[in-house]
């Protein structure tokens, strides 16, 4: 994204290569239609990000294999930590469990070797809680084996955690209230402590206005640090504030709904612009105060190509299918970036790796590339 200090430079440039040319009368009409609808588009999902996103990953419960909950512990010096142990119940031999710190600086300690172990009330696993000490800063694995299978678990103490992750205590929603457009669908997401691994959570909503899946089952996020489960909420037509509820047995979690139109109108203004110049790359968002300026550049060697030269009165593949593709895929990625941008700036913990940016990026795309294709891709049409 270019910012504001380097439209300067732009226009310069622009003056010098009499970059304002006519993209022609049929591709303008197109570019100005599409642009109120990418900018109510852009609205709705910024607004959308307001009560943050849901970052994909995560895996269920396997109750055939031996395991530790979580897979991954902070814990802050001289202070214990619990966690749980879990091995399938069917004849369960108590004296074939062996639990190893594989720390010789003694980092961390166990506070308590003995296990008590119980059958769980919902689950079909045998667990035992094993609590363990950070002595000092630093980093070890803690093994449990049984029966020849092992399970691992990491423990970190460290001065200043450095990743910024939830830490439910009990079941909660990952917000207070989330914004949803009438007839529109999203996932939010419902927090656990690890423990909770495998749990099946009951899921009401006070009114037919959203609808929401009966049961989820709560999964290990992949920070290996606590559980989560997706809720998919539906909205129908009737605005309002409507309440969503999570049971599990005495621990109650409830979120609002907000169902309320998209105020295309308070978001910036979308302009596209085709310039005959050359830059840097394909193209660029400006920011104004109150419009995105889109620049395509029509003479950088990746699109001079497809769009042609300027005749005139347009550019000579200015209507070809070819160019309207590019403009669609060009347009949307300035778009998308910008949005994910926007959430990063509030919601840095959202996206914790290149996979989580590249899975919102892609899916943001394609809403994007489908609302602007409807305007360009008209095949064999004019717009009047």
């Amino acid at each position: 994204m270019v910012q504001e200090q380097l439209r300067k430079y732009f226009d310069e440039v622009a003056a010098e290569e009499d970059a304002s040319k006519s993209e022609g009368q049929d591709l303008r009409k197109r570019l100005d239609l599409a642009s109120r609808s990418l900018a109510e588009l852009l609205q709705e999902t910024l607004d959308e990000a307001e009560a943050g996103d849901l970052p994909e990953g995560g895996s269920g419960a396997d109750f055939t294999k031996i395991s530790i909950v979580p897979p991954k512990k902070f814990i802050e010096k001289g202070k214990t930590a619990t966690l749980t142990l879990r091995a399938p119940q069917f004849d369960f031999k108590s004296d074939q469990v062996k639990i190893e710190l594989i720390d010789t600086s003694g980092t961390f300690s166990l506070v308590d070797a003995s296990l008590n172990w119980r059958e769980h009330e919902r689950l079909s696993v045998m667990q035992a809680s094993l609590k363990v000490q950070a002595r000092e800063f630093g980093s070890t694995e803690l093994l449990f084996t049984y029966l020849g299978e092992t399970a691992s678990a990491t423990l970190i103490c460290e001065p200043i955690p450095t990743e910024n992750l939830p830490d439910p205590a009990q079941l909660q929603f990952e917000e207070d209230s989330y914004f949803l457009a009438p007839t529109r669908a999203r996932n939010i997401r419902l927090l656990a402590p690890a423990e909770m691994l495998g749990e099946k959570v009951v899921i009401s909503s006070e009114s037919k206005e959203i609808t929401t899946p009966s049961v989820v089952e709560l999964k290990m996020d992949a920070s290996g640090t606590f559980c989560f489960a997706k809720v998919k909420c539906v909205a129908q037509r009737e605005l309002g504030t409507y309440s969503v509820k999570a049971i599990l047995v005495d621990s109650v979690a409830e979120t609002s709904i907000v169902v309320r139109e998209s105020d295309a109108n308070k978001g910036p203004k979308i302009s596209i612009q085709i310039k005959n110049q050359d830059a840097p790359n394909r193209s660029a968002l400006l920011l104004g105060t109150d419009i995105l300026r889109i620049e395509i550049y029509a003479k950088h060697k990746a699109v001079k190509n497809i769009i042609g030269s300027h005749d005139g009165e347009k550019y000579r593949h200015a209507d070809s299918p070819a160019w309207h593709a590019t403009l669609v895929e060009l347009v949307s990625t300035q778009l998308v970036n910008y949005a994910i941008e926007r959430e990063f700036s509030v919601y840095p913990h959202k996206f914790r790796d290149a996979t989580s940016l590249f899975i919102k990026q892609q899916s943001l795309m394609t809403k994007f590339v489908t609302t602007m294709q409807v305007f360009l891709l008209a095949e064999g049409s004019t717009v009047a």
